[in-house]
């Protein structure tokens, strides 16, 4: 009776691995959640395309009796990405997997699991950094925040105000989102003033919280997160400045090539024939395909402040 092994079990095997970097990368993902996805299908090409209709203003002009009126003409702006592809590989040698008193294999996809998170939620974090900004404390220019400049509950509602007179619309729940950094969050709710900070852990409503919320504020959802767009050059004595993204429905989009999953490869001891010849060397690795894009600056404020923690 025939023997079943890993080599003639693969198929689990690699089930059991995708799953486990799938568990741990999706854990770790703040942006994604804020954006609108779109797939490009296998053998379509590489770009995906997303198109705005621009608003038409009111019509304040009566008809005219038995007259046909003028027609008025459509207009839009499409907006593309283009899909590029991300992968990382280790090696481990036979006698580190025989040897090393952790299992080192699923040791490695933690790492490289983390490693994707953070590269596809640091791919859109980059994308949306050039969206419309907000300085705090009333400054106009980076050169002038420095650590007194401190996210506040005004800074969010003000930020809000924009968001309305651009005209852009909330997620589905009637919220915006928010993602700021601790440092950011740490100043927040040291502030006196705002006592219209909702905590999660006082939400009567059963809806699903966002991966990282932490609570609301004047109809943002607040997401807490250490990945934040951040820079000390420029800024008001050097000051860390942290982009706390205030961002509206159909502000960021992200495209995925065929399936848009994460594949995990692993080759176990031997699999690289010549490369291997005596059985030393086994890898592990993953791969995507993944675009991240601006869709509208106006949808977006990126509410640029200093820390004083």
């Amino acid at each position: 009776m025939a023997v079943n092994t890993t080599a003639t079990m693969t198929a689990n095997i690699m089930l059991y691995y995708d799953k486990y970097l799938l568990d741990r990368l999706y854990a770790e993902l703040r942006h994604e959640q804020f954006a609108t996805k779109k797939k490009v299908p296998r053998n379509s090409g590489k770009t995906a395309v997303w198109t705005r209709y621009t608003t038409f203003a009111a019509n304040t002009t009566p008809l005219t009796e038995g007259t046909v009126p003028t027609e008025i003409s459509l207009s839009s702006t499409n907006v593309s990405a283009v899909v590029s592809g991300y992968g990382d590989f280790v090696k481990l040698s036979d006698l580190l997997i025989m040897s090393a008193i952790d299992p080192v294999i699923e040791s490695a996809l933690e790492e490289l699991g983390a490693r994707a998170s953070l590269s596809v939620d640091t791919i859109i974090r980059d994308s949306i950094s050039a969206a419309s900004e907000q300085f705090a404390n009333g400054k106009s220019a980076l050169s002038a925040v420095g650590t007194t400049d401190v996210l506040t509950a005004a800074e969010i509602r003000k930020g809000m105000k924009t968001l309305k007179a651009n005209k852009a619309r909330p997620f589905e729940d009637g919220f915006n989102g928010l993602i700021i950094h601790p440092q950011n969050s740490f100043d927040l709710l040291g502030e006196t003033a705002t006592g219209g900070f909702n905590d999660v852990n006082k939400y009567t409503n059963s809806k699903p919280l966002y991966k990282g919320e932490i609570g609301n504020l004047y109809g943002a959802r607040i997401v807490e997160t250490t990945n934040v767009y951040s820079t000390s050059t420029g800024t008001s004595g050097s000051a860390n400045v942290y982009w706390c993204n205030l961002i509206a429905k159909n502000a960021i989009g992200i495209v995925s090539l065929g399936e848009g999953n994460v594949k995990t490869f692993t080759n176990q001891l031997g699999s690289g024939a010549s490369s291997d010849p005596i059985a030393q060397i086994a890898t592990v690795g993953y791969k995507f395909y993944f675009a991240s894009k601006l869709l509208d600056s106006n949808r977006i404020i990126n509410i640029k402040c200093g820390s004083a923690a």
